[in-house]
């Protein structure tokens, strides 16, 4: 049964990190005040701020709706960084800013467990639910596919199940979007010894590398035709034969893939096969983009300062309303290279605030640089498609190997004419042998 959710506030950003992740449902008809006296106030302890007064603010709920009020403070209230001058509505995702001490107002599950991983940092429900989801198929066979926008921390997740697993072998990784499409076998499998020229010994490949462990495939959506085909073939049969080899082995290796949100699109359109697709989507996990992770980002941003050296630099209210604010398209990645750039352009003191470091490298304009412009002829040229380049004579020989010296099953494998492969073995002076039409 799914759990309820209701109008929580969050203690997102305070001096002692303990107090982080600090929460107060907003019940209907609530009357919260906000301030240092713990005896009458919200959640004692979490507005110990030097900054904050006594009784400094109201949130009161009313018929569905909720309302902000300064109560008179000494430094003001800020809701999403606009000073409280009179009783306000307050929209969920908005913040409030009372001294150093920031809040977040927003919709939560009345009840979950408050996010604990070592390496992915939050103290906000979208983690804990993601976490939630790793424990339950973690040390499950399942083929799990990881679904993220870029820079979200899809190989984190990755990670985490690999750790939670209790998989004896390795983690081994390859990425997808970088596999020389000629060498995908021998990558996957490895190839035996005199398999081609350079083949002095025989070699593991990924799959036998990570036996009893978790092979993890980013950046799926790239992945060649060819690529597809050869790890469906696995899947079904859990068993695949190293390049040159006479006899098949096999591996209990446990597959994650990552991509992002595209892939359904190419499923749609058979670009990516969808036999392939039904295999991995048995268990599918949606790692949410950071601006649906506002309560992270505070905490996220102070231990990316600290990674970058700023670990005796604190961040300004202002400077955590404007992370806060912004969409992070990069996401996680983006926020931690944003941090780095705050700690190399700081000029001195112990607070960071908001500057032109905030802004991502492609808005920084190059002097000298204008925008190009392809002349239609250009255009035609660039479309043109360009002849396959030959692959190095072990590929070649890999090929015909693989496929008993047939070669139109090797050009087939290799995704080029017969002729065009006769062509590169005549360059190389690589030997067919037998007849030309058996082969």
């Amino acid at each position: 049964m799914a759990t309820r959710d209701a109008l929580t506030l969050t203690v997102v950003h305070h001096r002692d990190r303990d107090v982080i992740g600090a929460r107060r449902v907003i019940a209907p008809g609530a009357r919260l005040v906000l301030g240092r006296d713990d005896a009458t106030c919200a959640l004692p302890g979490a507005f110990d701020d030097g900054r904050v007064s006594r009784r400094h603010a109201e949130l009161v709920e009313r018929g569905g709706a909720l309302f902000a009020s300064d109560l008179g403070s000494r430094n003001g209230t800020l809701l999403d960084g606009v000073p409280l001058t009179s009783p306000t509505l307050v929209a969920p995702g908005s913040t409030l800013a009372l001294g150093d001490v920031v809040c977040l107002v927003d919709t939560a599950p009345l009840a979950f467990r408050r996010p604990s991983d070592p390496d992915m940092v939050g103290v906000g429900p979208a983690l804990a639910a993601l976490l939630d989801q790793v424990r339950r198929v973690a040390k499950r066979p399942t083929p799990v596919l990881v679904v993220g926008e870029m820079g979200s921390g899809k190989e984190l997740v990755a990670r985490a199940l690999h750790r939670d697993s209790g998989r004896r072998g390795p983690l081994v990784a390859l990425n997808c979007a970088g596999v020389d499409e000629n060498l995908i076998t021998s990558e996957l499998f490895g190839h035996a010894r005199g398999a081609f020229t350079d083949a002095r010994t025989s070699r593991e490949g990924l799959i036998g590398r990570g036996r009893g462990g978790t092979l993890f495939l980013d950046e799926l959506a790239d992945a060649p035709a060819r690529f597809q085909a050869t790890l469906l073939r696995f899947l079904e049969t859990g068993r695949y034969r190293p390049v040159g080899a006479d006899a098949e082995q096999a591996s209990d290796i446990r597959l994650v893939a990552a991509t992002q949100p595209r892939i359904t699109e190419l499923v749609a359109d058979e670009r990516f096969r969808p036999d392939l697709w039904s295999r991995l989507s048995r268990f599918v996990m949606v790692v949410p983009p950071l601006r649906e992770r506002k309560t992270d980002i505070p905490l996220l941003a102070r231990h990316f300062l600290a990674r970058a050296g700023g670990d005796d630099l604190r961040m300004s209210p202002a400077l955590v309303l404007e992370l806060m604010r912004r969409p992070w398209p990069g996401n996680v990645r983006e926020l931690a290279a944003a941090m780095e750039r705050g700690v190399i352009g700081h000029d001195g003191g112990d607070v960071l605030e908001p500057g032109p470091w905030l802004e991502p490298a492609a808005a920084v304009k190059l002097p000298g640089t204008v925008a190009r412009r392809d002349t239609p002829h250009e255009e035609t040229r660039s479309r043109r498609k360009s002849p396959t380049p030959r692959p190095p004579r072990e590929v070649l020989e890999a090929a015909l190997a693989q496929h008993d010296g047939r070669v139109k099953a090797a050009a087939d494998a290799l995704g080029v004419a017969r002729r065009t492969l006769y062509r590169w073995l005549d360059q190389l002076a690589i030997p067919i042998g037998g007849d030309d039409d058996a082969r």
